[in-house]
């Protein structure tokens, strides 16, 4: 039987803004997505079972490298604490407030499946100022602290001049009660979470076979603080074996157009070169 391509994988959570893969890969060439779905904070934070392989291992990540994963500024604890507050009234983590910084986001770190970042605005920017990031996807969030959003997206070909201003327009809109959802993917050689540069984690090659390639996938929620003091952005991560999906003809061809279309810069910073030629001829 063929994979149902209305689904990221048959463990999404029920609820979650159904992306389908063919918003995912569209019958067209390869273009940076702005494609943003209305979602819910609560369907979108619900974690997919009370004790998910997930939120294991981000209790394991943030219990061993706790440092890897969590950071804070002194200019965001009242975003923090509010963040937090929010959280526990949605019944998503226990306490409704945990008065120091570190603790608050580590409560969060630990009974939420997704990864957490809070941005302020600062002069006309969005700034990362705190956040738990246990799954990034070839990233650190204490290298990223401080940052202005188009420096955090420095390293990405081409999309600061394609989608900045986009972006930040966007972001200057956004509502304190809707959760403004997108997904994009990538592609990996593990079926492992956390893809964090500083632990080690295995890369595509060209010997890398088929059955060990990943489609993953980050949903992400973006929505502004009631006190609009800072903006959430939330990035669960959904891994899906390729081989699964490589069976739909349809499905297949429609990968291949977007990898043998993706301009090389940007294949080479999402790690995709090694496989490209298997991928396009397979």
């Amino acid at each position: 039987m063929e994979p149902d391509p209305s689904i990221i994988s048959p463990e999404t959570p029920e609820g979650m803004s159904p992306w389908t893969w063919s918003d995912l890969f569209p019958d067209a060439d390869y273009q940076f997505s702005f494609q943003f779905k209305r979602g819910l904070l609560s369907s979108f934070y619900q974690p997919s079972s009370p004790a998910s392989f997930a939120l294991r291992e981000r209790v394991r990540l943030l219990s061993q490298h706790r440092s890897d994963c969590l950071a804070w500024s002194n200019s965001s604890e009242e975003a923090i604490a509010e963040t937090h507050r929010l959280f526990a009234e949605l019944r998503l983590v226990g306490s409704s407030s945990i008065s120091d910084p570190e603790q608050s986001l580590l409560a969060l770190g630990q009974s939420l499946e997704a990864d957490l970042i809070l941005l302020q605005i600062t002069e006309g920017q969005p700034v990362v100022v705190a956040g738990v990031a246990c799954f990034p996807t070839g990233w650190s969030l204490p290298a990223k602290l401080g940052l202005p959003l188009l420096g955090v997206h420095q390293g990405v070909p081409k999309l600061n001049e394609e989608l900045g201003p986009r972006i930040n327009r966007f972001l200057g809109g956004l509502k304190s009660d809707v959760s403004w959802e997108r997904a994009n993917w990538g592609l990996s050689a593990t079926s492992q979470l956390s893809l964090n540069p500083l632990t080690p984690f295995p890369r595509l090659t060209p010997q890398t076979p088929l059955e060990e390639i990943y489609i993953r996938v980050e949903t992400q929620s973006l929505t502004i603080l009631p006190s609009r003091t800072a903006i959430l952005f939330g990035i669960r991560i959904h891994l899906t074996p390729l081989a699964d999906l490589w069976v739909n003809a349809n499905l297949r061809q429609r990968i291949q157009r977007a990898l043998r279309t993706l301009p090389a810069s940007l294949a080479d910073y999402k790690g995709l070169t090694p496989v490209l030629a298997k991928l396009i001829a397979g």
